[in-house]
């Protein structure tokens, strides 16, 4: 009587994505066989889901057994967000989606998504979380992916072409079609950083692109300066180099050319009370307390 009541007798799939049918959901869902058949009592819910998820990484399917003889299946597509590079050599494409879940291991290409780079990544399957659990890397890109996403920052022109994860202290995207690098630094503070970008978008590819008219070859985005965003025609990393001053091989010490005069000891300038003196002499800082805990 008992199994009589709980045969499975009817499977639900009220929302079916577009290109698939609820036939075809059934059917990878391995219930077709269990159909006026087999107890729903047993049905592991959590195994259906990994079949569909197996089948077809796409679809994000989620089950649940309603007493005594109905399963539902609730299933949803999964959207491209980014493509990873990964493997010993970085040899391989992995697409994932917002999260992280892996879509398509071995993509030949990489469909016009967004790529990122310097993943420490040596696995992918299909329909799993790219890395493991404890991936900062991962987590860090599934947080920028997310953000830029929310704030529809990947849809905007120039887009945003590729990502250095490479070093989590140092994130750096790319404009496509452009010599830009937007330095978003760690992700402290991302969502702070990346509505500046977001709000400011159009102002700053204006004043990037009026730094290649004027002939540099890179602009550089800082959208962890203090301010706010800066915008530099340099590449990251950058040093100014501070010109010597000039001097005059022909001058005498003395003369209007910037030299000074060689003063022995005993004859040093007479100074009134309150003037100000000035020699080339470098002047040495005396060290603070050896016991000095802001001593650096």
């Amino acid at each position: 009587m008992t199994w009589f009541v709980t045969r499975l007798q009817k499977i639900n799939v009220p929302h079916v994505p577009e290109g698939y049918t609820a036939q075809h959901i059934i059917d990878i869902s391995g219930l077709s066989s269990r159909l006026n058949k087999r107890t729903a009592l047993f049905i592991s819910t959590r195994d259906v889901e990994k079949r569909i998820r197996e089948a077809d990484p796409y679809l994000d399917a989620t089950v649940r057994y309603a007493f005594p003889s109905t399963v539902t299946i609730t299933v949803s597509k999964r959207e491209e967000a980014a493509c990873v590079r990964w493997g010993p050599q970085n040899e391989y494409l992995a697409i994932i989606d917002e999260n992280g879940t892996v879509l398509n291991a071995t993509a030949e290409s990489a469909n016009g998504l967004l790529i990122a780079d310097g993943m420490n990544i040596s696995s992918a399957v299909n329909g799993t979380r790219l890395g493991d659990s404890s991936d900062i890397q991962v987590a860090a890109l599934v947080r920028l992916l997310t953000k830029l996403k929310e704030l529809g920052i990947l849809e905007r022109t120039p887009r945003i072409n590729r990502i250095d994860m490479s070093e989590l202290m140092q994130i750096r995207m790319y404009v496509e079609g452009s010599p830009y690098t937007i330095e978003v630094g760690d992700t402290s503070n991302l969502e702070t950083k990346l509505m500046l970008l977001q709000k400011h978008w159009a102002e700053i590819m204006d004043e990037a692109s009026s730094f290649i008219r004027q002939g540099y070859s890179t602009a550089t985005v800082y959208l962890y300066s203090k301010g706010g965003v800066n915008i530099s025609p340099y590449e990251a990393g950058h040093i100014m180099e501070t010109p010597a001053p000039s001097t005059s091989p022909s001058a005498s010490p003395g003369e209007e050319t910037g030299g000074q005069p060689e003063v022995s000891p005993g004859d040093q300038p007479e100074v009134s009370p309150g003037e100000e003196t000035y020699t080339s002499a470098p002047q040495v800082t005396p060290m603070p307390h050896q016991d000095d805990p802001f001593t650096g």
